[in-house]
């Protein structure tokens, strides 16, 4: 049957279901096709959604009327860097390792009672003011039942994972429980998997990062100042290891099939490289290299954990809107080790655009054969890394926080060192980045407030470093504050900036006000 004899209903329901941008060109089929997208309310909030670099979650039966005064609510205030709301959390405990995860919309931290880096208790709360329209929701864990060091978790599929150590630390056990009853979880293979310290390089620390049913298990420790790390990488519901015990600098993952590793053994001509390994075939799919020494720099991630194709999720608010996956970035540090040709302490930090780099890296690969261990491609930064990275400018710190990006999005800090600075004294403010093109290549512009400049750079840039010159032509838009930076570290999340001080958090939200016609409310004071 021919698309437009069906009822515009349904017509307007199956490009519900198409990416927003492909809805777009739909509008070139014809003039029938063209007014039906323009005058439905349900496809507009696609694609104003999509614009920004976000797709729809969670409505919550609200309609289309409503959400997309919130989506164009929460554009403006971002836009403008105005957050909407604000609310303080106090420091639970200032003893031992306190642990946080932001993910899927919710805040999770840990309390600790004495000094030990275990935890019996946990709290969850969404990522909204408790004053929101209709509440927010929390959970917290009183006893855990278990002397946990990390944990993760999937909302959208009640699931918790919890990491303990035993046997002296020679053994990590991880546990897969039920987020709502600390059950265990009817969707794992096995309660809990166990991972022994035998012959095992690196094992004092373990942190873990989940991507749905994916968990990495990262190791970490210092030999003579030096950090040292290894990764595993498994599937809870299956309960089988994707990728064995193997020594990398840091793991990201890509996709749900696709990591990134970092290793800076000087293999190749001395450089860094990047290995791409695919999950389910148990492969090195190529190696990427950088154009750093690998013996002067280590490098880190800053990623985020995903949980794309969630289930239900007992939040209110906090996921109406999720990331676009077609323009999330990968934030990269690179921080500088002391030798004769590095003689300061130097970071640089880079935006690698994931859909970017996995397109370019497969057309450049070609292979549709499983890779030969022997036979893995090798690809000169030159090929791959200029047209999907982003090389920002001396000054500029990403390195504020272990969950700073989020979709397009992340957090930095400038710092002007007293010398440079014509007022004579170091200057430290909040930098806040959007590598999503779309709002460019409509037009946006460089804009200047009394509480922020906006920079829009969509040209290359050459990032230089003694002999070391890096071209790189990632567009991006960045407002930077004018007001001097008082905390230590930071979180982000879709709508929530988290600064970290050291006798609290306060919690900084974009999202629009309930009530749109009050003619007067308290905006919260500009700390960012």
């Amino acid at each position: 049957m021919p698309l437009l004899d069906l009822p515009a209903e349904l017509i307007e329901e199956i490009l519900t279901h198409l990416h927003p941008l492909n809805i777009v060109l739909c509008r070139e089929i014809c003039k029938e096709v063209l007014e039906l997208i323009d005058a439905s309310i349900e496809i507009q909030l696609r694609i104003e959604l999509a614009i920004g670099g976000c797709l729809l979650g969670e409505r919550r039966n609200m309609p289309a009327s409503e959400l997309i005064r919130r989506v164009r609510a929460r554009e403006q205030a971002y836009e403008t860097f105005e957050p909407q709301w604000s609310w303080e959390v106090e420091r639970i405990s200032l003893k031992g390792v306190q642990q946080f995860e932001v993910a899927d919309g919710i805040w999770g931290f840990s309390d600790h009672d004495g000094e030990e880096p275990t935890f019996r208790r946990l709290r969850m709360e969404e990522l909204v003011s408790p004053e929101y329209e209709g509440g927010r929701w929390e959970l917290t864990r009183d006893d855990l039942g278990l002397n946990a060091t990390d944990f993760a978790y999937w909302l959208g599929m009640d699931a918790l994972i919890l990491m303990e150590s035993r046997e002296n630390g020679d053994v990590r056990r991880m546990h897969f429980r039920k987020l709502e009853s600390n059950e265990p979880h009817p969707l794992a293979t096995l309660p809990y998997m166990d991972f022994s310290r035998e012959n095992c390089e690196v094992w004092e620390r373990c942190n873990t990062i989940s991507y749905e049913e994916r968990i990495a298990m990262v190791f970490g420790e210092f030999e003579d100042d030096v950090r040292k790390r290894a990764v595993i990488v498994i599937d809870w519901i299956l309960g089988r290891v994707l990728l064995p015990y193997i020594l990398a600098s840091d793991v990201a993952f890509l996709t749900k099939d696709l990591i990134i590793l970092a290793q800076n053994t000087p293999y190749y001509d001395g450089f860094m490289t990047f290995e791409i390994w695919s999950l389910e075939q148990g492969v090195c799919l190529g190696r990427c290299k950088l154009p750093l020494p690998a013996n002067d720099y280590r490098p880190g991630f800053i990623s985020h954990p995903a949980s794309v194709h969630s289930g239900y999720s007992p939040t209110k608010h906090a996921r109406l809107f999720v990331p676009d996956p077609n323009v999330e970035i990968l934030a990269i540090i690179f921080r500088s080790t002391p030798s004769e040709q590095i003689t300061r302490d130097e970071t640089i930090t880079v935006a690698l655009s994931i859909p970017l780099f996995i397109r370019k890296f497969m057309e450049l690969t070609k292979s549709e054969e499983k890779p030969d261990a022997n036979d893995i491609p090798i690809l000169e930064w030159d090929d791959w890394g200029p047209s999907v990275t982003r090389w920002l400018p001396d000054g500029i710190h990403g390195n504020v926080g272990i969950r700073t990006a989020f979709g397009s999005r992340m957090l930095a800090v400038l710092i002007i060192p007293a010398e440079q600075n014509p007022n004579g004294f170091a200057w430290t403010s909040i930098v806040l980045f959007d590598f999503n093109p779309r709002p460019i290549s409509r037009g946006a512009v460089a804009d200047e407030t009394s509480n922020y400049d906006l920079e829009v750079t969509d040209y290359a840039t050459e990032w230089v470093s003694g002999d070391i010159k890096v071209l790189s032509s990632l567009p991006y838009r960045a407002w930077f504050s004018n007001r001097r930076c008082r905390f230590s570290s930071f979180f982000l999340d879709g709508n929530t900036i988290i600064g970290s001080r050291h006798d609290k958090y306060i919690c900084f939200s974009f999202l629009p006000r309930t009530n749109p016609d009050e003619e007067e409310f308290a905006v919260p004071e500009r700390e960012l």
